[in-house]
């Protein structure tokens, strides 16, 4: 909950660029993440896992746990409790991983 104001700062900072947002709710069912969304005034997606499953899949065991991932699917971030969206180094690797994005060629038709 506490690091939804710097998760939207982060989304908003990074617009435009290839970046996406996506936050997935552990456990919980729809009528209270959905109330939480407007709480939070949040407007990036926030997917639900009411059983855990993907969440025990990604190897989550702790809350919140944050993953940047790649254009290839790699995770090559992971941050463990609130994350530091609003460090410079984060942000400096988040600008690293869009030049890698913008740099891959184009996908042939």
């Amino acid at each position: 909950v506490a690091e939804m104001p710097s998760l939207q700062s982060l989304k908003t900072a990074f617009s435009g660029r290839p970046f996406a947002l996506l936050a997935v709710n552990m456990g919980e069912g729809k009528r209270r993440v959905q109330q939480f969304r407007k709480t939070a005034g949040i407007d990036f997606p926030l997917l639900l896992d009411p059983d855990s499953d993907l969440s025990l899949r990604w190897g989550v065991d702790f809350l919140p746990t944050s993953f940047l991932i790649d254009v290839q699917g790699r995770v090559r971030y992971t941050a463990y409790g609130e994350g530091p969206w609003e460090d410079d180094e984060v942000r400096a690797t988040l600008r690293e991983l869009l030049e890698e994005a913008d740099s891959r060629p184009a996908p042939a038709d």
